[in-house]
Protein backbone atom coordinates (compact mmCIF):
# COMPACT_ATOMS: atom_id res chain seq x y z
CA UNK A 1 0.00 0.00 0.00
CA UNK A 2 2.79 2.45 0.87
CA UNK A 3 5.03 1.55 -2.05
CA UNK A 4 2.58 2.75 -4.70
CA UNK A 5 2.55 6.25 -3.17
CA UNK A 6 6.31 6.75 -2.93
CA UNK A 7 7.96 9.06 -5.47
CA UNK A 8 9.84 7.19 -8.21
CA UNK A 9 13.63 7.03 -7.92
CA UNK A 10 15.71 9.53 -9.89
CA UNK A 11 16.77 8.37 -13.34
CA UNK A 12 20.33 9.57 -12.84
CA UNK A 13 22.76 9.64 -9.96
CA UNK A 14 23.43 7.25 -7.14
CA UNK A 15 20.74 4.59 -6.52
CA UNK A 16 18.64 5.45 -3.49
CA UNK A 17 18.48 3.36 -0.35
CA UNK A 18 16.01 0.47 -0.14
CA UNK A 19 12.45 1.82 0.26
CA UNK A 20 11.37 -0.73 2.88
CA UNK A 21 14.42 -0.14 5.07
CA UNK A 22 14.02 3.62 4.80
CA UNK A 23 10.29 3.56 5.64
CA UNK A 24 11.04 1.24 8.58
CA UNK A 25 13.67 3.75 9.77
CA UNK A 26 11.18 6.62 9.52
CA UNK A 27 8.51 4.64 11.36
CA UNK A 28 11.02 3.69 14.08
CA UNK A 29 11.83 7.35 14.74
CA UNK A 30 8.17 8.41 14.64
CA UNK A 31 6.96 5.62 16.94
CA UNK A 32 9.79 5.69 19.49
CA UNK A 33 10.36 9.43 19.42
CA UNK A 34 14.12 8.98 19.29
CA UNK A 35 16.40 11.49 17.59
CA UNK A 36 17.52 10.80 14.03
CA UNK A 37 21.10 10.58 15.25
CA UNK A 38 20.10 7.70 17.58
CA UNK A 39 18.65 5.59 14.74
CA UNK A 40 20.02 2.01 14.99
CA UNK A 41 22.51 1.03 12.27
CA UNK A 42 20.22 -1.77 11.00
CA UNK A 43 18.03 0.95 9.44
CA UNK A 44 20.83 2.35 7.29
CA UNK A 45 21.94 5.94 7.07
CA UNK A 46 20.18 8.35 9.42
CA UNK A 47 20.73 11.23 7.00
CA UNK A 48 19.18 9.30 4.10
CA UNK A 49 16.17 8.38 6.23
CA UNK A 50 15.74 11.97 7.43
CA UNK A 51 16.12 13.37 3.91
CA UNK A 52 13.53 10.93 2.54
CA UNK A 53 11.19 11.74 5.44
CA UNK A 54 11.36 15.43 4.58
CA UNK A 55 10.88 14.74 0.87
CA UNK A 56 7.85 12.52 1.52
CA UNK A 57 6.40 15.12 3.90
CA UNK A 58 6.81 18.00 1.44
CA UNK A 59 5.19 16.04 -1.40
CA UNK A 60 2.11 15.18 0.70
CA UNK A 61 2.70 11.43 0.51
CA UNK A 62 1.69 10.82 4.16
CA UNK A 63 -1.75 12.32 3.49
CA UNK A 64 -2.19 10.08 0.44
CA UNK A 65 -1.18 7.00 2.46
CA UNK A 66 -3.61 7.91 5.27
CA UNK A 67 -6.43 8.48 2.76
CA UNK A 68 -5.71 5.11 1.13
CA UNK A 69 -5.69 3.36 4.54
CA UNK A 70 -9.02 4.95 5.48
CA UNK A 71 -10.59 3.99 2.14
CA UNK A 72 -9.30 0.42 2.42
CA UNK A 73 -10.53 0.03 6.01
CA UNK A 74 -13.93 1.47 5.07
CA UNK A 75 -14.32 -0.97 2.13
CA UNK A 76 -13.43 -3.90 4.42
CA UNK A 77 -15.89 -2.72 7.12
CA UNK A 78 -13.05 -2.33 9.61
CA UNK A 79 -13.98 1.24 10.55
CA UNK A 80 -16.33 2.08 13.38
CA UNK A 81 -17.75 5.53 12.67
CA UNK A 82 -20.39 5.20 15.41
CA UNK A 83 -17.79 6.45 17.88
CA UNK A 84 -15.31 9.14 16.94
CA UNK A 85 -12.82 10.67 19.35
CA UNK A 86 -11.06 14.00 18.89
CA UNK A 87 -8.08 15.11 20.92
CA UNK A 88 -5.39 17.72 20.70
CA UNK A 89 -1.91 18.18 22.03
CA UNK A 90 0.49 21.10 22.20
CA UNK A 91 3.97 20.61 20.87
CA UNK A 92 6.40 23.29 21.99
CA UNK A 93 9.15 24.48 19.71
CA UNK A 94 12.59 23.42 20.91
CA UNK A 95 14.36 26.70 20.23
CA UNK A 96 11.78 29.05 21.70
CA UNK A 97 10.17 31.59 19.44
CA UNK A 98 7.09 33.74 19.35
CA UNK A 99 3.92 32.74 21.14
CA UNK A 100 1.69 31.41 18.37
CA UNK A 101 -1.17 29.83 20.26
CA UNK A 102 -2.93 28.97 23.47
CA UNK A 103 -3.39 25.64 25.19
CA UNK A 104 -6.09 26.24 27.74
CA UNK A 105 -4.89 29.43 29.37
CA UNK A 106 -1.19 28.80 28.74
CA UNK A 107 0.60 30.69 25.99
CA UNK A 108 2.66 28.29 23.88
CA UNK A 109 5.39 28.74 21.32
CA UNK A 110 5.01 25.83 18.98
CA UNK A 111 2.05 24.15 17.37
CA UNK A 112 -1.12 22.40 18.37
CA UNK A 113 -1.90 19.01 16.83
CA UNK A 114 -5.51 17.81 16.41
CA UNK A 115 -6.34 14.15 15.76
CA UNK A 116 -9.67 12.43 15.09
CA UNK A 117 -9.88 8.62 15.36
CA UNK A 118 -12.68 6.13 14.83
CA UNK A 119 -13.89 3.62 17.42
CA UNK A 120 -11.03 1.22 16.63
CA UNK A 121 -8.32 3.90 16.93
CA UNK A 122 -7.74 4.36 13.19
CA UNK A 123 -6.77 7.98 12.49
CA UNK A 124 -9.37 9.71 10.33
CA UNK A 125 -7.88 13.18 10.30
CA UNK A 126 -4.68 14.80 11.54
CA UNK A 127 -4.11 18.53 11.34
CA UNK A 128 -2.25 21.32 13.10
Amino acid sequence: MVESHLPPPAKTGRPRADDRTTINAIMFVLITGCRWIDLPARYGSKSSAHRRFQDIQQKGVWKKILKCAITSAHKQNKMNLQKISVDSSSISSKKGGDVIGYDGFKKISGTKLHVAVDGTGLPISICN
